[in-house]
């Protein structure tokens, strides 16, 4: 998107005699380009029968077209909230991830945002809730602490200390790692890892038999969205995600899967399904475990915890935690200051109400 298109989605956004004309305008000027970004998304969430339907994708690209600049709703939302079949009434229930990032950033007061932006500062201020070893790594003067951390743990979890979406995450195995130098493999695997830094190596999460089954490759995390008020707290959405295949993340925005979970009972209410394509799975397609209707465990606990964590943050507002299971207990993976909120799509209806509710 270019910066000029972004300044009239700003000014045109909720506007509906200034949406139309701009998307028009949009609308005929992008057809000299084909459309790309609109062909891209129709080819990941359109059956074949409707892409070639040319009246249908006419009339699609005109409304993602008003949808962009009146919702400042992206293509992939337009279809994540199914706009395409729903009135004016009912597209006025949700609200864009974008604005609501924007309004978590610029229109509350947030001084504990340096705790839960910064993994190691999360770490460091909600330590009893991770259950496990954390060390920063940010140059030549921690090789102490990183030779001592790999002793014990020559397998572990790198995550960049400010990467969001599961960006530069990765597993590390020290014996892997050190590349021919065996040796020594902890000193030559710290060499190679400092170009990454700064970063925190995280001691692996073993996760119970009742999160391993969906899909044992990934840790199978919960986010649950907490709203603090007053010395209140309340829970504004959640969802679980799944990793696929090989990989260990199950970040949704990373090729993972997600599904919405009923937040005073943590049932799993909806199939899983993908940000990015029209695909939707009852159980995980690599395992089989059922996913739609299962109940999540220890949900009182979850609950508990993170109504915890959110009041040593009271001033934050709004805060997704991530959570994982293991030893029997909900611990902490990563606490977002600008939690994502399209998991809403999860229940077929929007957030918009009570996202401002929560940020009044």
């Amino acid at each position: 998107m270019s910066s000029l298109e972004l300044k009239i989605r700003n000014v045109t956004f909720g506007k509906a005699w200034l949406a139309g004309p701009a998307a028009l305008l949009f609308f005929m000027l992008d057809s000299a380009k084909g459309h790309r970004q609109m062909n891209a998304a129709f080819e990941r969430w359109l059956p074949s029968e409707e892409l070639s339907d040319k009246r249908h994708l006419a009339t699609l690209r005109r409304d993602l077209a008003y949808t962009r600049f009146y919702d400042d709703i992206s293509y992939d939302e337009y279809f994540q909230y199914r706009f395409q079949n729903l009135k004016r009434a009912e597209r006025d229930r949700f609200i864009s991830v974008r604005y609501t990032n924007r309004v978590m950033k610029h229109k509350l007061d947030r001084p504990a945002v340096a705790i839960t932006s910064d993994k190691y500062k999360t770490y460091e201020f909600f330590g009893k809730f991770f259950r496990r070893d954390v060390i920063l790594v940010e140059g030549e003067k921690d090789r102490p602490a990183f030779l001592g951390f790999a002793e014990k743990h020559p397998e572990f979890i790198l995550k960049p200390t400010n990467a969001a979406h599961g960006r530069g995450v990765h597993k590390v195995d020290i014996r892997e790692f050190a590349g021919d130098d065996l040796s020594d493999p902890a000193n030559a695997a710290f060499d190679r890892l400092l170009a990454e830094t700064p970063f925190v190596a995280e001691e692996l999460v073993k996760q119970d038999a009742e999160m391993a089954m969906f899909h044992p490759e990934s840790v199978n995390t919960v986010r649950l969205v907490t709203v603090c008020r007053e010395g209140k707290v309340s829970f504004l959405m959640c969802c679980i995600r799944f990793g696929l295949g090989g990989s260990v993340i199950d970040n949704g925005t990373a090729g993972g899967i997600l599904a919405a979970v009923d937040t005073k009972t943590g049932e799993i209410v909806t199939p899983a399904f993908y940000l990015t394509r029209r695909e939707e799975f009852e159980a995980h397609p690599d395992t089989g475990t059922p996913i739609y209707h299962t109940f999540l465990p220890h949900w009182d606990e979850m609950r508990q915890t993170t109504r915890q964590m959110a009041l040593m943050v009271p001033e934050q507002r709004i805060v997704g935690w991530d959570m994982a299971l293991t030893g029997g207990h909900w611990v902490l993976i990563e606490a977002n200051s600008c939690p994502g909120l399209q998991p809403g799509v999860g229940y077929y209806k929007g957030l918009r109400e009570e996202f401002f509710k929560a940020v009044r």
